[in-house]
């Protein structure tokens, strides 16, 4: 479990009684209305009290076993989501929960409260430091991962390169341990290289007269004829010398809280000489929880990691291919999106994942670019044009004529010895006159709206850069849930102890 998950109850349901009001005729009716009124508002008091304790906030699992990146936050939004993940580990039943803190805060304040109350679970404190540790990393190894312990703690190389000068210096070491009859510890391999090297002055407080004499003849024959050898040995030399300095010591005790059957184990680098000695703490921490994550354990196996972007490249990938094995988990916590931790979104197939708050944009943009994008028809353009126009028109015409006509004839008859004489005249004019008047006018507004297709974030950049301190959001595979790491929240009343139903 890494964070709860709210959801809004709603309003509170109203009564079944307001669809049933009463029927009564006459001065009944107002003594039956009295009578619903008092049931309805009763039943809704009732309803309204069990709404208010419904459960808001839901557990949000990661089950199975995997490895879980989670990116940005604080450092007190990283101790309220460890003490859950502590809690829920104890609560499911691990066999062995550890928390490493590679980081220069301290995140172990919630842990320790909860060792104090009771019961909760028994609370070891382990750390690592140049001035001695209270574990015991050198212990109950045997001579190759003793020899692999001190290479990959002191290794500055990585890649092909660095992999073969450790290979050689892997070789170096177990050469020198194989001349040795006795156990192979630490302050042993010191002592026997110096032996190697031609160093007369060593003690023979660790090692037997025999070893003595096998060195001295290892020196003779292979150190001395060979002085690659011997430069590396002599480079061995002195990493050990710096490692001895990070032994279990008797007056470094851990820090013990709580007495339970279940017990969480934490483990920080102190100070030491210097900030080359809190590197070399973290080297040589790294690589000994990654040895130990590696180990089958009966049961389940829960690791967290905070500040995981400090860890070399070759830890990251040893822990996270351990991470991906049945009974395993892992949680990384990773202050920001280096190149290295970026490979843990999506690797080996894993599609969850959780961000806290991300200031950094170039991180905000990288966690939007995680979840996707998608295709949106958004608005992209909006014209609209106006316009109006008039026109009139006034004719006006007239038109006169004048037509006269005048004629005359004469008529004679042979027979009727007469004269008939006639004359006809005729006169017309004609006038006329037309007005005509036109008036028009239009307005015409013309709006236009194009859609354009945009391939967006599913969730914005600067979402993740505004979250709240103790928000998250959890990433599976195209599902983003909105949950807080509050450790309040376990307490409250309004807390199911079940996921929400999908």
């Amino acid at each position: 479990m890494v964070g709860w998950q709210p959801v809004d109850p709603g309003p509170a349901p109203r009564s079944r009684l307001l669809d049933s009001p009463p029927v009564a005729a006459g001065a009944q009716l107002l003594v039956a209305h009295r009578q619903w009124r008092a049931a309805v508002e009763a039943e809704e008091r009732q309803l309204a009290a069990a709404h208010v304790r419904r459960h808001v906030w839901f557990p949000v699992p990661v089950g199975g076993t995997g490895v879980l990146p989670v990116f940005g936050g604080t450092p007190a939004a990283w101790g309220m989501l460890i003490v859950g993940l502590a809690a829920s580990a104890v609560a499911a039943g691990c066999t062995r929960i550890r928390v490493v803190n590679l980081t220069s805060r301290d995140l172990f304040d919630g842990l320790r409260d909860i060792a104090r109350t009771p019961g909760g679970f028994a609370l070891r404190g382990d750390t690592v430091s140049g001035a001695g540790s209270s574990v015991d990393l050198f212990g109950r190894l045997s001579a190759s991962q003793l020899a692999a312990l001190i290479v990959d703690a002191c290794r500055t190389a990585p890649g092909r390169a660095g992999a073969v000068d450790a290979t050689r210096a892997v070789e170096d070491i177990l050469a020198v341990l194989r001349v040795l009859s006795g156990p192979a510890t630490l302050p042993r391999l010191h002592a026997a290289i110096g032996v190697a090297l031609g160093d007369r002055a060593q003690t023979a407080a660790v090692l037997s007269e025999r070893e003595r004499r096998a060195l001295s003849d290892y020196h003779a024959d292979v150190v001395s004829a060979r002085q690659p050898i011997a430069d590396r040995l002599a480079d061995l030399q002195r990493d050990i010398s710096g490692l001895m300095r990070f032994r279990h010591a008797d007056a470094v005790a851990p820090e013990r809280r709580g007495r339970a059957s279940r017990t969480v184990r934490t483990f920080e680098v102190g100070p030491g000489l210097g900030t080359q000695d809190v590197e070399l703490g973290r080297a040589l921490l790294a690589t000994s929880i990654a040895r130990g994550f590696d180990e089958a354990v009966a049961g389940d196996d829960l690791l967290v990691v905070a500040g995981a972007e400090e860890l070399a490249p070759e830890v990251l990938d040893r822990l996270t291919a351990a991470g991906h094995r049945p009974g395993k988990r892992l949680i990384l916590l990773c202050g920001k999106i280096e190149r290295q931790t970026q490979r843990l979104l999506g690797h080996a197939g894993a599609a969850v994942a959780v961000f806290l708050r991300l200031p950094n944009a170039a991180d905000a943009q990288l966690a939007a670019e995680h979840l996707g994008r998608e295709f949106t028809f958004v608005v992209n353009g909006v014209s609209i044009a106006e316009g109006k126009t008039a026109s009139w028109t006034n004719a006006y015409s007239q038109s006169s004529s004048v037509t006269q006509t005048s004629g005359s004839s004469w008529q004679r008859h042979l027979l009727v010895f007469a004269r008939d004489f006639g004359r006809s005249v005729s006169t017309s004019f004609t006038t006329g006159s037309g007005t005509t008047t036109s008036v028009g006018g239009s307005t015409q507004r013309t709006q236009t709206t194009s859609l354009g297709r945009v391939h967006e974030y599913v969730v914005q950049p600067e979402i993740f850069q505004r979250l709240e301190e103790s928000c998250m959001l959890i990433v599976d595979h195209r599902t983003v849930t909105w949950a807080s790491c509050d450790t309040r929240i376990s307490g409250s009343p309004l807390t199911a102890t079940q996921p929400l139903a999908p």
